[in-house]
C-alpha cells in the first residue's frame, strides 16, 4: 500500500509538472505571436495593401463600406492614413445627394490622377470612402449621425468619445460644413487639401478640357454676335442704348444675386407670422423688396428722360402740352426718389439725406470733404 500511495503521489507531481511545462511553452511560442500582431506594423501593411487595392478596383476612386470595412479601415487601429468619409443617400432621401457624391467622385479622381494619395515627405496616404447612411444604419447611430448628407475626415485621432452617450464623434475641425448654396468640388477639394497638407488641383479628362476650349469658343462667337447686332439696333434706334443700360441697372440693383447666394425669399414674415415686403435691416433685402426698390429707381430715370424727350414730340407739341409733360414727369421723378430715401432711411433708422449740403459740410473740391489726399 506504501508503495503504491509513493507511486500516485509521484504521477500528480509529474502531471502537474508537465502542465506547467505546457504553460511555458504556450506563453514562449504563442503570446509573442499576439504581440506581434497587436504591435500593428504587420497589420498596418495589410490595410494600406487593402486600401490601395480597393481604391483602385474603383472607378471614381471612392471606397464604398460596409459594415464590416468600417470596423476594420474606420474604427480599428492602427490607421495610418487619411480616409474621409461621405454619408450620403439616394435621391429619394436626400435631394442634394447625388450632385455632392459627383462633386466628392471629382475630388477622389483628382488624388488618383494626381498620385498624391501615396504617402510622401512623411505626409500619411489618403483614401476615399463612402457610407450609404440609409443601408447602414447602425453606422449613422454609432456616430449620432440624423441628417445627410456629412463629410468626415478620419485619422489616427479624430474620433472621440461623446459627453452624454456611447456614440463616437467626429471632431469638428474635420467635419466639412456643407454651405447653404450648392456645393462645388472645389470646395470638397479645399477641405480635403487642407487636411491632407497638399496642393491637389482639380483634374479634367482630354475629353472634358476640349469641351471648355469649344464652349469658350461658342460663347466668344455669340457675344460677338449680340456685339454686332447690338451695333446695328443702336445705329438704326438709339434710344436703345438707355433702355439696355436701365436694365443694366435693374438687374444690378434689385438684389437678385443676393437672393440667389442667400436662398430666393420672395416675403419675409414678421412676430406675428404675417408676410412683410422690406427687412429692417441695412444687411438684408427680400426678393420682392429689391425689385420694388430697383423699380422705383428705373421709374425715376426714366421719368427725367420723359421730361427731357416727351415734350420734343409733334403730337404733344400740337395740344400744347410740352410744359405739363415735363412737369408731370419731374414730380413723378421727385416722388421717387423721396420714396426709395424715405424707405432706406425706415430701414437703417439713421440715414437721413437732403437734396442740400448740411450746415456743416465743408465746401471745395471732393478730396477736402472724404479727406482723401493725391
Amino acid at each position: 500500500m506504501g508503495n503504491r500511495h509513493r507511486c500516485a503521489e509521484m504521477s500528480k507531481i509529474r502531471g502537474a509538472f508537465a502542465f506547467c511545462w505546457a504553460l511555458l511553452c504556450l506563453q514562449a511560442h504563442v503570446f509573442p505571436c499576439l504581440a506581434a500582431e497587436d504591435d500593428g506594423t504587420v497589420s498596418a501593411h495589410q490595410k494600406l495593401s487593402q486600401l490601395v487595392q480597393l481604391s483602385a478596383e474603383s472607378k471614381t476612386n471612392v471606397i464604398s463600406l460596409t459594415l464590416n470595412d468600417y470596423r476594420n479601415y474606420v474604427l480599428k487601429n492602427p490607421r495610418p492614413y487619411h480616409m474621409f468619409l461621405l454619408f450620403s443617400g439616394d435621391g429619394s432621401f436626400c435631394a442634394d445627394c447625388p450632385k455632392i457624391e459627383r462633386a466628392y467622385e471629382a475630388v477622389a479622381l483628382s488624388y488618383r490622377e494626381s498620385g498624391e494619395f501615396k504617402p510622401s515627405g512623411g505626409k500619411m496616404p489618403v483614401f476615399f470612402g463612402h457610407v450609404d447612411a440609409v443601408a447602414n444604419t447602425q453606422i449613422a447611430m454609432l456616430h449620432d449621425i440624423k441628417t445627410i448628407p456629412h463629410l468626415f475626415n478620419t485619422e489616427p485621432k479624430s474620433l472621440k468619445k461623446a459627453p452624454n452617450g456611447p456614440a463616437l464623434l467626429f471632431k469638428q475641425k474635420d467635419t466639412f460644413r456643407f454651405p447653404k448654396a450648392d456645393v462645388d468640388a472645389r470646395d470638397i477639394l479645399n477641405f480635403v487639401n487642407d487636411k491632407t497638407m497638399r496642393h491637389v488641383e482639380l483634374y479634367q479628362s482630354f475629353g472634358q478640357r476640349v469641351g471648355n476650349i469649344l464652349l469658350f469658343l461658342a460663347l466668344v462667337v455669340v457675344a460677338l454676335l449680340i456685339v454686332a447686332v447690338g451695333v446695328y439696333l443702336v445705329n438704326k434706334f438709339p434710344v436703345l442704348i438707355i433702355i439696355v443700360a436701365l436694365g443694366i441697372q435693374y438687374v444690378s440693383t434689385c438684389g437678385l444675386f443676393y437672393n440667389l447666394q442667400h436662398g430666393m425669399q420672395l416675403f419675409g414674415v414678421d412676430q406675428r407670422g404675417q408676410p412683410v415686403t422690406f427687412a429692417k435691416s441695412n444687411r438684408a433685402q427680400y426678393l420682392a423688396e429689391g425689385l420694388f426698390m430697383a423699380g422705383c429707381m428705373i421709374v425715376g430715370a426714366m421719368s427725367l428722360v420723359g421730361a427731357v424727350l416727351l415734350p420734343g414730340l409733334e403730337f404733344i407739341k400740337k395740344k400744347k402740352m410740352s410744359n405739363v409733360v415735363s412737369t408731370v414727369m419731374f414730380g413723378l421723378f421727385i416722388v421717387m426718389a423721396y420714396m426709395v430715401l424715405d424707405i432706406y432711411k425706415w430701414k437703417t433708422g439713421w440715414y437721413a439725406p437732403t437734396f442740400y449740403p448740411t450746415e456743416d459740410a465743408v465746401r471745395g473740391p471732393l478730396r477736402v470733404d472724404r479727406g482723401n489726399s493725391f
